[in-house]
C-alpha cells in the first residue's frame, strides 16, 4: 500500500502492517526519475528537461508540475485554451500560492 499526496510537490509514503495495524513510513518517492513510455512523453520529458535538466515525477504531479505539462500542451502541443481559462491566467499566475 502507498500514500500519494500531490500539492505544491509530490509526497509518497509507504504502508507497514506490523500485524496488527498498518504504520505509515515516509519515502522519497516523488523524486524518482519519469519515464516516458511513447512519443508524448518524449516530447514532455525534452520539454522539461530544457527547463529542469532533472525530471523527476514530482515535476508532473505537483501543482506546479500540472501548470508545466499545461504549458506544454498549449504551447509545444498547440491545444486549444478556452477564453476563460486564458483570461484566468492572465489574471492569476497558478504557480503562486497566495494572490491577491
Amino acid at each position: 500500500m502507498a500514500i500519494i499526496a500531490p500539492g505544491t510537490g509530490l509526497g509518497e509514503a509507504g504502508l507497514f502492517w506490523d500485524g496488527e495495524l498498518y504504520s505509515p513510513f515516509a519515502t522519497e518517492g516523488g523524486h524518482c526519475d519519469f519515464a516516458p513510455r511513447n512519443e508524448l512523453d518524449m516530447e514532455l520529458l525534452e520539454f522539461l528537461q530544457e527547463k529542469y535538466q532533472i525530471v523527476s515525477w514530482e515535476r508532473l504531479v505537483s501543482g506546479p508540475g500540472i501548470y508545466d505539462t499545461f504549458q506544454f500542451l498549449r504551447d509545444v502541443r498547440h491545444m486549444h485554451v478556452p477564453d476563460w481559462l486564458e483570461h484566468a491566467l492572465q489574471e492569476k499566475d497558478p504557480r503562486r500560492r497566495h494572490q491577491r
